[in-house]
């Protein structure tokens, strides 16, 4: 399994888990490092305005996301601060080999903050958070990752609680 030290994964347990406001406030703290967004999604429908094809095959489509008045959650992180952000549309067991044609692109060591609990099958991230909420009526079942988790992180919870940093190509937890 490969190692990216500069990715930090977020799961979630369910629907409004606080996926994309975590991703957005870790975004915010770290503007400076100037992060890439990155949402991957198991979902293929017609995208919507202001995302830029990339790549496509039968397996993936990867876009740029371009616009910050939308409410996608790729739009969402732009307007946080990340320096881009891409918008994948994977089916779940090619999610590795989409984020390694992303990677390769864009040959970077700045900070990617990605919402993907499939990804982290295929790689190993620096920091591996999971979004939980005592709302989510339907849980999905990350038993398959949760033991991976460096953090478990309630949405009703302080942003504080997550002790970590960035130096130079590395996400670190700072315990």
């Amino acid at each position: 399994m490969n190692k990216f030290k500069n990715l930090l994964i977020i799961a979630g347990t369910g629907r409004n888990s606080g996926k994309t406001s975590l991703a957005c406030e870790i975004i915010k703290q770290f503007g400076e490092a100037k992060p890439i967004a990155l949402k991957i999604s198991p979902h293929f429908h017609e995208p919507s305005a202001g995302l830029d094809l990339l790549k496509s095959d039968n397996d993936f489509n990867i876009y740029r996301e371009l616009s910050e008045k939308g409410d996608k959650d790729s739009s969402k992180m732009l307007i946080s601060g990340a320096s881009a952000a891409y918008y994948i549309q994977v089916y779940d067991n090619n999610a590795g080999r989409a984020f390694k044609w992303l990677v390769t692109y864009l040959k970077t060591t700045n900070p990617i903050v990605c919402e993907s609990p499939a990804l982290r099958r295929f790689v190993e991230p620096g920091i591996f958070i999971i979004a939980d909420s005592d709302n989510i009526v339907s849980k999905k079942d990350l038993s398959y990752i949760d033991g991976y988790a460096d953090y478990i992180f309630n949405l009703g919870s302080s942003y504080d609680q997550l002790d970590i940093s960035f130096d130079r190509s590395s996400w670190l937890i700072n315990k």
